[in-house]
């Protein structure tokens, strides 16, 4: 085998070794998501104990989550590494970054990432559409690892709970507004499958 032959030899052996690397960042749900709208029926009983006023009510409960998950971990290299920044830069060109601690023994971010639930206090790192992930991991504010990733978000089936269920609560309140319970119906009900 001459050197031409060996060199070509090489370099597709070490093929297989280097993609896996190359495609090891991402999330540990996945990179493909889907936005699923549930839809479902619940009853509730409220009764206030202390001024002996009850209340029924049937509420409709809907409420849009990403499938398969709404926090995930970060998963990249085994480096020494205490920190990751993930920057998504989103298909209509808005960013948004979130960091966190990262175990670099692990090869994965010590905590969740929201991507997708958004309220006063939250804001997701995901949105609609493809979303380009820049994560940077540091060790003391150092850079030591660096790379991109695609994260997809596609519109999945609307999803209709097949069962309405019936809750109790303390709080009169809850039978108007629902309270939390909307939340409880669709863990109950594992999210209309």
């Amino acid at each position: 085998m001459n050197l031409a032959s060996r060199t070509i030899a090489a370099l597709l052996l070490s093929f297989p070794v280097l993609a896996p690397a190359s495609n090891e960042a991402g999330f540990t749900a996945g990179n493909d998501f889907q936005a699923v709208w549930l839809d479902g029926e619940i009853s509730l009983n409220c009764q206030d104990s202390a001024t002996g006023r009850s209340d029924f009510a049937v509420l409709r409960c809907e409420r849009e989550v990403l499938d398969p998950a709404e926090f995930t971990r970060f998963k990249g290299p085994q480096v020494e590494a205490d920190e990751v920044v993930l920057t998504a830069t989103r298909e209509d060109g808005s960013t948004r970054e979130k960091s966190g601690g990262y175990d670099g023994t692990e090869g994965r971010s010590t905590g969740s990432f929201n991507l997708w639930i958004s309220t006063l206090f939250q804001r997701p790192l995901l949105k609609m559409g493809r979303n380009v992930i820049a994560w940077a991991l540091s060790k003391e504010g150092k850079t030591v690892a660096e790379g991109k990733f695609d994260a997809t978000v596609t519109q999945g089936p609307d999803r209709q709970c097949r069962y309405r269920r019936t809750y109790f609560s303390s709080n009169i309140n809850d039978c108007a507004t629902g309270g939390s319970f909307c939340d409880r119906y669709f863990q109950d009900e594992n999210w209309c499958l």
